[in-house]
């Protein structure tokens, strides 16, 4: 006849609870340092389309004045500024090639790692919006 074998009861703290904690914890380090990145750029996004919309509105003038469509690219960069965009080597441009024209941006951001655990990363972002004007 077979004796009923009797476990003991596992403790709270355990290896697999310790990994789990880990993962966990290295995944809202994760969250913490790229959610910001990701909302930086639907934002710089956001005033590419806005830049846009205001050359859609006036792109005869636009199209035939270099000075005027200056403007509207440094406007577009204070607005980058303002959005939370502040690399102070970021690159913006207008250009008018037939009958697309393009708003772009170049601009870096750097991921500070708490405790030193990485170094400092570099993270690149280059968006472009392109319009079709008739």
């Amino acid at each position: 006849m077979a004796k009923p074998v009797k476990y003991k009861k596992p403790r709270k703290i355990n290896p697999v609870s310790v990994s789990i904690f880990l993962v966990l914890a290295f995944l809202g380090l994760l969250a913490w340092e790229y959610i910001p990145l990701a909302i930086l750029k639907s934002e710089a996004y956001r005033v590419l389309e806005s830049t846009s919309s205001t050359f859609a509105g006036r792109k005869q003038l636009y199209i035939q004045e270099p000075k005027e469509r200056d403007g509207l690219r440094r406007k577009m960069q204070a607005e980058l500024n303002t959005a939370g965009v502040t690399d102070p080597e970021v690159e913006t441009w207008i250009e008018v090639e037939g009958k697309e024209v393009t708003f772009g941006v170049v601009y870096t951001k750097y991921i500070d790692w708490p405790a030193g655990i990485v170094e400092r990363t570099e993270e690149v972002y280059q968006l472009e919006h392109v319009m079709i004007v008739d």
